[in-house]
């Protein structure tokens, strides 16, 4: 889920909301910590290329800092009501 949730976080900076991808992301982030799970390089990579472009729009660290401490159905909710 983790990894899926960082796709999304991808998607949502792509598509110009920038709050949103740095909330799902840390989201992520703090799901795979759990899991003791470690990021894959290739997406990285792609993350990198992504996320960048928010890391330089906003606070990225502190939405992040909040994403991470959502419940997870509140993150589901706000990746599909940014799909709305």
């Amino acid at each position: 889920m983790g990894w899926c949730l960082q796709t999304i976080a991808m998607l949502e900076a792509a598509a110009g909301r920038p709050r949103e991808a740095a909330m799902i992301y840390g989201a992520a982030e703090a799901l795979l910590e759990r899991g003791g799970a470690t990021g894959q390089t290739t997406v990285t990579r792609v993350q990198d290329r992504y996320l960048s472009q928010a890391i330089a729009q906003i606070a990225f660290g502190d939405a992040a800092a909040t994403g991470r401490a959502l419940p997870v159905q509140d993150v589901l909710d706000m990746a599909n009501s940014s799909r709305s």
